[in-house]
């Protein structure tokens, strides 16, 4: 007889003399019976079992678990020829024992995916992290993690097919623990904000100043506030000490001395330069003289002393944010890792798909893919003297007409918002729009220079 470990499931018993004498129907209790063994005769059961995918390593101490060996011992009675079982003597025992190591094999693999891989700024979005395991063995307490780019502003992580808990990530960080059983897989599912703008509440606690966030084209990444003695980091570097910030009434920029070959150059942070095409209009980067430098997003929070003053940012130049996932597990032959890279693009949240002018109007046709509203805060309008006064400007959607303001403008640099006379604001949908622009007289082809900010405090720059 032999009581096998059921960490050892027995599929088959046999023997080269002698029969099954199974009593109990217990598969894990070998029962053999041999009915005469001649002297210098032998006989050899054969069990055949199978090891399952979940059953944990078994082989000493210093493995994964330190579990001992699997033990086994099996037990042979006999009794002696004529022997009678009422005399002591007759019964004749042996016993043997080994032991079985049991081992586990992992083998991953991990996939990251984004879709879509093209994703307008200020949009809700997310990628999936899928690691697989081959096996033979179950993998147990895998770790999956990613360090997230800033670019792409985390706002959950979960499991969302398979088994896992992920309620170590935090901020940027995915950190989840997940189990996978031999030939399948598990899905970690992480939700972004794209690009999002600087928040109205500063992570520097800035007052009399500006938080700033600049993406250069060449990945590097400038941010920090210019409140009292600043605080600058280049790609998560402090170079504050190399910084000089520049303030006054009206302004916090920073003159910043990049490394390499490009001089130095400022930074106009007051909201009044949009950076268009990536090369600053009043100050720098300047384009054919900092060409390592051109800015791919931009993101400006103004603060005083009695906090929270405006925001303005754009995605300027279409950029792509690269990212790593990493899955590990440990089996009995060591740790193993698998990474996987993958990109996703990020584009601007509004584009511009045509501009017309016909008779007294200009007409611009304007596309919103963020899935969001986004409510109008002020017009600015720059104009060829020739078009007279403005008029008015609305905003056409879905066979509905809002008037944003209506009045008489002479042709000059205006700026108009709520504290203007005519003003009624407006909201850009979540779709397909026309911007009009309507003047006194027949309009010139050429001249124009149009911001239209939004609440958020996105820009869109119209020039012709």
């Amino acid at each position: 007889s032999d009581p096998v470990d059921p960490r050892l499931t027995v599929t088959g018993v046999s023997g080269t003399v002698g029969a099954d004498a199974d009593s109990d129907s217990n598969d894990q209790t070998v029962e053999w019976s041999i009915t005469t063994l001649a002297p210098g005769q032998s006989g050899t059961i054969t069990v055949e079992f199978t090891v399952d995918a979940s059953v944990p390593e078994a082989n000493g101490a210093g493995g994964v678990n330190e579990l001992p060996s699997v033990p086994n011992t099996a037990d042979v009675a006999a009794e002696a020829p004529l022997g009678d079982p009422d005399v002591p003597g007759d019964d004749i025992t042996a016993t043997d024992d080994d032991t079985i190591d049991i081992l586990t094999d992992i083998d991953l693999s991990i996939i990251k995916t984004f879709d879509p891989t093209s994703v307008p700024q200020g949009t809700n979005q997310s990628f999936t992290i899928e690691v697989s395991n081959a096996g033979p063995s179950d993998a147990v307490d895998v770790s999956v993690t990613d360090m997230v780019h800033d670019s792409l502003a985390v706002t959950g992580v979960n499991v969302t097919s398979g088994s896992g808990d992920c309620s170590a990530s935090a901020g940027q960080e995915v950190g989840c623990t997940v189990q996978i059983p031999a030939g399948e897989s598990v899905t970690v599912t992480v939700d972004y904000l794209t690009a999002p703008f600087a928040s109205e509440d500063s992570p520097y606690g800035t007052l009399s100043g500006d938080d700033f966030r600049f993406v250069f084209l060449n990945g590097s990444i400038l941010e920090g506030s210019t409140a009292g003695d600043g605080l600058v980091y280049l790609d998560g570097v402090d170079i504050t000490a190399d910084v000089e910030i520049v303030t006054s009434l009206t302004r916090n920029d920073i003159i910043f001395d990049p490394p390499g070959d490009d001089p130095a150059f400022e930074l106009h942070l007051s909201c009044s330069d949009t950076f268009t095409d990536g090369w600053g209009q009043s100050g720098g980067p300047i384009e054919g003289v900092d060409t390592n430098w051109q800015i791919a997003f931009f993101t400006v929070a103004r603060y005083n002393s009695q906090g929270f003053l405006k925001k303005c940012g754009n995605v300027v130049n279409p950029f792509t944010v690269p990212n790593t996932a990493s899955a590990t597990g440990t089996d009995s032959f060591g740790t193993e890792t698998v990474s996987d890279d993958a990109n996703v693009e990020i584009t601007a949240g509004i584009k511009i798909d045509r501009m017309q002018t016909k008779g007294k109007r200009l007409t611009v046709r304007l596309t919103n893919f963020t899935g969001a509203d986004k409510p109008i805060a002020e017009v600015s309008v720059l104009w060829p003297t020739n078009n007279g006064d403005l008029k008015k400007v609305w905003l056409t959607y879905d066979n509905t007409s809002d008037v944003v303001w209506q009045g008489s403008d002479a042709p000059t640099d205006a700026l108009l918002d709520s504290t203007v006379a005519g003003w009624n604001g407006g909201t850009l949908v979540s779709a397909e729009s026309i911007m009009r622009f309507d003047f006194q007289n027949k309009v010139a082809k050429t001249g124009y220079t149009i911001r239209v900010l939004f609440g958020d405090g996105t820009f869109l720059d119209v020039n012709r």
